[in-house]
């Protein structure tokens, strides 16, 4: 799967996620470090790719624009260490997959994940 893991997270993400076989780029190596959330949401939706984020905007953004897309995984883990991280998100790819083909906004921490459908109304 295609991902652009949010600036707000450690390079080292990209990394884990790209170790366990996904098509993974940290966005600052795609656009510049102070774009916009909606920049970094159309290039994903541009580019067929999922945004893991721990921004909580991103909800915001997918609610307010109605829009089908970019899926998004939004990572509410209190332990944020970049080595930790990859593999609560790899669950999430890989048990939603089918959801994040099709437009999804989840909530995860290592232990859940809530999936709403995009768009949201």
């Amino acid at each position: 799967m295609k991902v652009v893991v949010d600036m707000c997270q450690s390079p080292l993400i990209a990394d884990g996620l790209r170790t366990a076989g996904h098509d993974a780029t940290h966005w600052p190596i795609i656009g510049p470090s102070n774009a916009l959330d909606e920049e970094i949401a159309r290039w994903a939706v541009e580019h067929d790719a999922v945004v893991p984020t721990h921004d909580l905007d991103f909800g915001d953004l997918l609610a307010a624009s109605r829009a089908k897309g970019p899926s998004v995984i939004i990572v509410r883990e209190e332990d944020t260490m970049p080595e930790r991280v990859p593999g609560p998100v790899l669950q999430v790819l890989a048990q939603f997959n089918a959801d994040l083909a099709t437009g999804s906004l989840i909530s995860m921490t290592s232990q859940s994940a809530r999936v709403r459908k995009l768009p949201m109304h």
